[in-house]
């Protein structure tokens, strides 16, 4: 049975540590008592029964309070609970009331380590489509209120509806384990984006198969390479580099990041391969440098300014392009084509597997993860050697497509068809011209 004292500064000072925590209880105030932790803490507390329920009331920690201080906080909350009101539950609301969705957000972003992009998309989406709720308890996002916010975002745009309330769930879930009363409650025990699902209200929308299409890729070609001309030309450097980029996207599948934050550093032009350190899915990838591509990393380079770190570097910031949207926007108007980055890696993709290349070798290239459930593409090693022919054939078949090269197979056919179309006495004249020649 616990002791039973009146609790003054000095004997609470000799309470000494024992192998379980004890209780020792005041006999001023009824129903309080300090309780000495195994760690060697000091917490004053308030036993009462509340709403016919034995409930812990938590005062505070001796040191940082006295005994006196803390009577003075017990009759205060003996006084609430005459009155019918609940010590914790008002806690709990006053904390609750200090956690609003920008704090749980900003917390979020510091304690996750992810990429900047990620980071600031996440962010942009909060603050855009929920602009009205950042300055609020995020206790106030209710279940109701968060299916009408995401019916309200999907009349605009279906897609940024669903990846807004991904975030909202996420940052529910963080919020669940970071934040809790004085007890260790959880303050977020539930997460209500979960009623998306029970009204089967997610939009689902389906990935994007845009691309552009074979006989689209001689037009887009034309364009970008008369863009970059013309604003080399002009002395403007960032749209001609974003001209250059869209090449290297659809010569190698890269997604936008991955070739904006390309680095010269990671780039070797005598042994033609290169290395991208951050991926998306976080893996490093090295690949060959083709021909093609090889010519435009080269014109990069010769237009190098002060030592630039980032192939497609913006000269006042000193840091890689991030918004090359007007520029594509201009490209597109005067290809009569829409696309985007993403569409000219979908293009890659087709390309590549129009040539029925190997199952891993394509997934290397695109750089997308390697299963858990394939052992065999685990033991698969695909460097920038091995990857060095598979590379050529799509740049091959893309510069084809394009009108920039023709494969020789594909020339001799065309010729012979040709050559058959000609008159007889066209085709004896060049047969002995050729036999002339060869002799």
């Amino acid at each position: 049975m616990a002791e039973k004292i009146k609790l003054t500064q000095r004997n609470i000072k000799t309470l000494e540590v024992k192998s379980t925590r004890y209780r020792v209880l005041d006999t001023e105030v009824r129903g309080l008592f300090v309780e000495m932790m195994q760690s060697g803490s000091k917490v004053f507390r308030l036993r009462k029964f509340i709403n016919k329920q034995n409930k812990t009331i938590t005062i505070g920690e001796w040191g940082p309070l006295t005994i006196s201080e803390a009577r003075e906080i017990a009759r205060a909350h003996l006084v609430e609970v005459a009155r019918g009101i609940d010590p914790n539950v008002e806690k709990i609301r006053h904390r609750l009331a200090t956690v609003t969705l920008d704090k749980v957000l900003s917390d979020y972003l510091k304690a996750r380590d992810l990429k900047p992009t990620t980071s600031k998309g996440y962010e942009s989406k909060v603050k855009r489509n929920l602009p009205e709720w950042l300055d609020r308890p995020l206790a106030d996002l209710t279940e109701q209120r968060i299916a009408e916010a995401h019916a309200s975002i999907s009349k605009r745009t279906k897609a940024d509806a669903d990846y807004t309330a991904r975030v909202l769930r996420a940052l529910f879930e963080f919020a669940r384990y970071e934040y809790r009363d004085e007890n260790g409650g959880q303050l977020f025990p539930d997460n209500p984006v979960v009623i998306l699902k029970h009204r089967r209200q997610w939009n689902n929308v389906g990935r994007k198969s845009t691309h552009i299409r074979r006989h689209d890729l001689a037009k887009f070609w034309v364009t970008v390479e008369q863009f970059r001309r013309d604003a080399i030309s002009s002395g403007e450097s960032i749209p001609a580099a974003i001209a250059d980029s869209l090449l290297v996207v659809v010569l190698t599948g890269l997604r936008k990041s991955e070739v904006l934050g390309l680095e010269w550093s990671s780039i070797n032009l005598d042994s033609d391969y290169f290395v991208i350190g951050e991926t998306k899915n976080g893996d490093p990838l090295e690949l060959p440098i083709p021909p093609k591509l090889k010519e435009i990393l080269s014109g990069l380079w010769l237009r190098r300014r002060n030592g630039a770190k980032y192939v497609f570097q913006n000269p006042k910031t000193k840091k890689p392009i991030s918004e090359p949207k007007k520029v594509t926007k201009k490209i597109n108007d005067l290809a009569g084509i829409e696309f985007g980055y993403h569409d000219l890696r979908r293009t890659f993709a087709t390309v590549a597997e129009s040539l029925s290349l190997g199952k891993y070798q394509l997934k290397r290239l695109l750089n997308h993860r390697q299963t858990s459930d394939d052992v065999t593409e685990g033991y698969t090693i695909l460097t920038a050697e091995e990857l060095r022919e598979p590379a050529e054939r799509i740049e091959s078949r893309v510069l084809e497509l394009a009108g920039i090269e023709i494969d020789g197979e594909v020339m001799s056919n065309r010729l012979f068809k040709q050559f058959l179309n000609l008159p007889d006495e066209y085709k004896i004249e060049f047969k002995e011209r050729i036999e002339r020649e060869i002799n």
